[in-house]
């Protein structure tokens, strides 16, 4: 039993860093020039592994929400990216708001680069339901120091149709 959870972490742990070498690369431009869009969600196709990511862009313009399956691992992970501090390998607390609620979910951070850091979020399960079945504006506040917090706004149009052609 300890040996199962310990490969399941490690199967984990594999998918996150795959996600996150291709996840570095997803920038507005990149996105924007993506041929196949549907609202404001886009698929983009990686080329080494035959994955696709579906992602939208924030309303700020520099915040990115991506979903992303792999084939060979049959896993799902979602990710966000922004310019929001944090250190990696650690845990931030994060507020959901949409249509159908609202709930807390982790961000698992992972520095990306200098300017942008990347965040795992969970319970997977909870936060792509949303997502995939979600109408309207998602919201998603992260704390910071002090009291504050960061509000991210996504708009969820289309998000049906691309995050299930990359299931």
């Amino acid at each position: 039993r300890v040996l199962f959870r310990s490969k399941m972490k490690k199967q984990k742990t594999n998918i996150i860093f795959k996600f996150l070498i291709v996840f570095e690369f997803i920038t507005f431009s990149a996105i924007s020039q993506s041929a196949s869009n549907e609202g404001e969600w886009y698929t983009i196709y990686d080329d080494k592994t035959g994955d696709y990511i579906a992602a939208t862009v924030a309303d700020n313009g520099d915040d990115v929400l991506a979903y992303r399956c792999f084939k060979k691992e049959q896993l799902c992970s979602v990710a966000i990216r922004s310019k929001v501090k944090c250190e990696d390998g650690s845990s931030y607390p994060m507020l959901v708001n949409s249509p159908k609620g609202s709930f807390m979910i982790e961000g698992i951070c992972t520095l990306s680069n200098s300017k942008n850091y990347d965040q795992i979020l969970t319970p997977y399960k909870q936060i792509s339901d949303v997502m995939i079945n979600g109408e309207g504006i998602l919201g998603i506040a992260i704390a910071l120091k002090d009291g504050e917090f960061k509000a991210i706004r996504f708009n969820l149009e289309g998000a049906t149709k691309k995050m299930t052609e990359v299931r």
